[in-house]
């Protein structure tokens, strides 16, 4: 009895028949699928927030998709070996090309695919074990990094644009470290958390009316 339950534990089709409950075999399959699929895209995205230069949401979105449909097609076409591997290859080549911006989205996407994969083949448990494993320990060396790591947030402006910066810049909870004016134009330099900082702060500042520049720029 022992061996059965660590065998189900591993192996889904010791679990549940795929041949006589193929029904309820798919929907754990695909729940499995579902949650490691989830796991990859929440660090993805946890990962990212320390990226001021990354624009995750094209990829964000197409992680958990990729696991589910590689689980699937694995799983439909297991009587043809050669067939899984043809279609999620085409599938890389057709989509992925245009959201894949960095080397390092690579990682993500391979992960997606080997989770999707090694799921739709049976091994639902250990992918499981290991994308939830893999969440858990790298959100906690993340959110240390987040919490640590700091970012130079250089804007030039117009003093007029100060007013309605100034709200902005306190969501930021930074360290003001200089204020300059040159040739009539206000040069601020604050010191930001990585946790606080991203793009889309550096659109809002930047949008603003007398905001001529907003960047980040990583502490050497």
């Amino acid at each position: 009895m022992t061996t059965v339950i660590s065998a189900s534990l591993v192996y889904l089709p010791a679990l549940v028949s795929p041949e006589e409950r193929p029904a309820l075999y798919l929907a754990l399959l695909l729940a499995a699928a579902a949650l490691s699929g989830l796991f990859v895209s929440l660090f993805y995205r946890l990962y990212s927030q320390g990226l001021p230069d990354a624009d995750s949401w094209p990829l964000l979105t197409t992680l958990l998709p990729t696991t589910l449909l590689s689980a699937l097609v694995v799983h439909q076409a297991a009587q043809w070996p050669a067939m899984p591997l043809f279609l999620i290859a085409l599938l890389a080549l057709l989509h992925f090309r245009t959201v894949i911006r960095q080397r390092r989205d690579l990682i993500f996407v391979g992960a997606a695919l080997l989770a999707g994969l090694l799921t739709g083949l049976g091994f639902a448990g250990p992918v499981l074990l290991v994308s939830g494993l893999g969440f858990a320990l790298g959100a906690l060396v993340l959110n240390r990094r987040l919490a640590r790591q700091s970012y130079r947030f250089v804007i030039r402006c117009d003093p007029s644009a100060l007013a309605a910066l100034e709200p902005l810049l306190l969501e930021l909870k930074g360290e003001e470290v200089s204020r300059q004016e040159t040739d009539g134009m206000i040069d601020l330099v604050l010191m930001v958390r990585l946790r606080e900082a991203s793009m889309s702060v550096v659109d809002q500042v930047t949008a603003l009316p007398g905001v001529h520049k907003a960047v980040l720029i990583a502490r050497s």
